[in-house]
């Protein structure tokens, strides 16, 4: 029988039903596939729907192209600054070092930490306690039935079901999992301590480095003024014909050089202010002030012996690297007593209420063993990596230790050779201010030239200088060995819960 020609658009010749549905299926599931093949090997392809339903690739800048706004993100603001009976108060080191401790966010961000790690452990010591779930649910069901049987119409139930889960013996699973949780919980008490301290120390470092660049200021005040008497002199003594013109020359220079250090040290200590403010927690344009250094009195207290040993067993950041190996040693312990067999016991009672029948009651008790196998060796090699990450905690603990201790040994040496720097540069500034005193009085009378009278002026402010920097190294050292040695309070008494 001759075949009959199929005509184009003829519905009889066309796929019908579900055979139509799955050509469809087909066509787009190969369409599909060979655009994801296309684009995986790197050739263009047309994006489609399905290529980025949401949109998301279109907001999408071009390379290189700034993305301006805020898209709905809060705004800052600048803080607003304390009053001036507040400021007044907060002259001296303890009390911007109190108010640091409760306004730095810092003291916040640890605090917190602490808090989640006190919650952490809770949850860990809820493995002691059994869960109890309770499920109540309203549920409307029907069987329809293809074929010769009758269906089943729509049925309304209330089911109900109460189920309880008890680990009776885990052989020290829960054990190492709490002690692994008290552990990091005291690692964060200790960061709580040494971010205390860290305050502590960043607020008198800024405080030492206003201190000193107020005081740089009034050195170099007192410069200009004497520069300017000494091209005042020169000048007179020019207009009379008794000095060349390069004396006047050289007194101009050299009043010229103290304005240029004075506007210097104005906008370093300007610097130095907001630096106080930002670590005490005040906003940076806050006008601090300090009061003067005064000048370090009697010996060191102790031996380099006792401060190493007092860092030995109060450094906070040491302790709490300890307290990380606790809890990673623990953490072999939890590793390891996962592979053995527990004990759990089961409980569960339930209630089933319909409408239309009879009420149907069940419970059921048992013991459950849990026996892992470990065929596929991964609480071996859990136990392994626990192991190396125990080792990698011990030797971060040698590291900060060595490190501890050089601290420590820097600044205790350190604040004896700022000690005897400080005495070597007042006798240095003493001596600087007869000389300069008596070189003026030469000039005066023909036997200096202004060369001498410079040079002189010059020596003082030098000499002064490092008289300045040796007095604030030696605050420097002293609170650097202080916070190293864990002499500062460790804790913050008398003080409101941080902001």
């Amino acid at each position: 029988m001759p075949e009959r020609m199929r005509i184009p658009g003829d519905r009889a010749q066309r796929p019908q039903g579900p055979r139509r549905v799955g050509y469809a299926l087909v066509l787009a599931s190969l369409v599909m596939t060979g655009a994801g093949s296309a684009a995986a090997h790197g050739r263009s392809v047309t994006p489609g729907i399905l290529d980025d339903p949401w949109g998301l690739m279109t907001r999408i800048a071009p390379p290189g192209t700034y993305s301006p706004g805020r898209h709905h993100l809060p705004r800052m603001r600048i803080p607003k600054r304390p009053p001036r009976a507040l400021l007044a108060d907060l002259r001296s080191l303890p009390a911007l070092t109190a108010w640091a401790l409760r306004h730095n966010p810092r003291t916040a961000i640890a605090w917190q930490e602490w808090r989640a790690e006190a919650a952490a452990l809770g949850v860990a010591k809820s493995v002691w306690l059994p869960s109890v779930n309770g499920v109540f649910a309203a549920q409307r069901s029907a069987t329809i039935v293809r074929g010769t049987a009758a269906s089943v119409g729509p049925a309304n139930g209330l089911y109900s079901t109460l189920s309880l889960d008890e680990v009776l013996f885990h052989f020290g699973y829960r054990r190492a999992y709490v002690a692994k949780a008290r552990a990091a919980f005291l690692a964060a008490r200790y960061n709580v301590d040494d971010t205390i301290q860290q305050i502590a120390l960043a607020v008198a470092d800024r405080y030492y480095d206003l201190a000193e660049a107020h005081q740089d200021v009034a050195i170099y005040r007192y410069d200009v003024r004497e520069a300017r008497r000494v091209y005042i002199a020169a000048r007179r003594l020019y207009q009379a014909h008794l000095k060349p013109i390069t004396d006047l020359d050289l007194a101009k220079t050299l009043w010229a050089q103290a304005r240029a250090s004075l506007s210097e040290a104005r906008g370093l200590e300007r610097v130095r202010r907001g630096e106080l403010a930002q670590a005490a927690g005040l906003p940076v344009g806050t006008p601090l002030s300090v009061v003067s250094l005064p000048a370090p009195t009697g010996p060191i207290p102790d031996t380099i012996r006792h401060w190493l040993q007092a860092a030995l067993a109060h450094n906070p950041s040491l302790l709490a690297d300890l307290a990380l190996a606790q809890e990673a040693h623990q953490a072999i312990r939890q590793a390891a007593a996962q592979a053995l067999p527990s004990v759990s016991l089961l409980g569960s009672a339930g209630n089933d209420e319909f409408p239309h029948g009879p009420d149907e009651n069940n419970f059921s008790v048992g013991l459950q063993v849990n026996v892992p196998f470990n065929i596929n060796f991964a609480n071996t090699y859990r136990i392994e990596q626990q192991r190396a990450t125990y080792r990698v905690a011990r030797a971060q603990t040698r590291d900060q230790t060595h490190r501890v201790l050089l601290a420590v040994w820097q600044a205790y040496y350190g604040l004896q050779s700022s000690m005897r720097a400080y005495r070597r540069a007042t006798i240095a500034t003493i001596s600087a201010r007869r000389a300069l005193s008596g070189i003026g009085t030469q000039y005066r009378i023909g036997l200096a030239n202004m060369l001498d009278l410079t040079s002189a002026e010059s020596d003082l402010v030098a000499s002064r200088i490092t008289q300045l920097r040796a007095l604030t190294d030696y605050y420097r050292y002293r609170a650097a060995l202080f916070r190293d040695s864990a002499m500062i309070p460790r804790a913050a008494p008398r003080l409101h819960r941080p902001r």
